[in-house]
């Protein structure tokens, strides 16, 4: 008959060790499996936001907030005379005050289209109506700069178009090599048409147009409309010259 080995006993303190370690592990398990997965509630919701279809028609960008969620996902279903769209979004299920400090934020998400979208229509499936985008074969490029002025200084962004009046808007910066003012070019969709100035100090490709200057931000503008956009250059602050203002107004090109 064998002998059974001798298997030294854990001290209390041990034992006590050995337990920490095994419930431990079986909290991360449990956190890993059932309230991490838990913790967030997914749905669908509408693609509000101010929306660029890219030049080429294949993207669609679209600027979006999220407050205590994951950052949205733009999603698209494609068919042969309409592009549905929607925004997936996660939110976080417990008290506010316990959302992840990474919860929080805004940008600009876009989602890609196998064919351009062309002359199908672009739809919010959850809101049941039509996307106001805004088409990038339209954003103006400059072909002059003032002296100093390159690349611009960040890609198209969101500008603050009145939504009650106006449609979607998109703003392009440049920034001088050597500092200096920054130029700022704003062109806004309109919703209905624009009244010209009652008293035009300038005229760009035809259209009547003004100077104003903004008495809380200091810039320096000249807008005007052609009955489908309105445009505004602008100096941030009010340094360039009106005259270099207007250059770059008369040199802006459609594709």
């Amino acid at each position: 008959m064998r002998r059974a080995k001798w298997i030294p006993r854990l001290s209390t303190r041990a034992r006590l060790v050995v337990l920490a370690v095994l419930c431990a592990a079986v909290a991360e398990l449990v956190l890993r499996t059932w309230w991490l997965p838990s913790q967030w509630r997914a749905y669908d919701a509408p693609a509000d936001g101010q929306a660029l279809v890219s030049a080429d028609g294949r993207s669609i960008i679209l600027t979006v907030n999220w407050q205590c969620e994951e950052e949205p996902e733009l999603v698209a279903h494609e068919s042969a005379d309409h592009v549905d769209v929607l925004l997936h979004r996660r939110a976080f299920k417990g008290p506010t005050y316990q959302c992840p400090e990474n919860a929080v934020g805004s940008a600009l998400i876009s989602t890609h289209l196998s064919t351009p979208l062309a002359a199908r229509s672009l739809l919010d499936v959850v809101a049941g109506r039509p996307v106001a985008y805004f088409d990038g074969r339209d954003l103006a490029q400059p072909s002059y700069l003032p002296p100093g002025y390159g690349d611009p200084a960040h890609n198209p962004s969101p500008g603050s178009a009145a939504p009650a009046a106006e449609g979607p808007s998109w703003t392009t910066g440049y920034r001088p090599r050597q500092g200096g003012p920054a130029l700022v070019i704003t062109q806004t969709r309109l919703a209905t048409p624009a009244p010209e100035p009652s008293r035009p100090q300038a005229t760009v490709d035809g259209h009547a147009a003004g100077f104003s200057e903004s008495p809380t931000s200091k810039d320096r503008s000249i807008t005007w409309s052609d009955g489908a956009y309105t445009f505004a250059v602008s100096s941030r602050p009010a340094s360039l010259p009106d005259q270099e203002l207007l250059r770059v107004a008369e040199g802006l090109r459609r594709s």
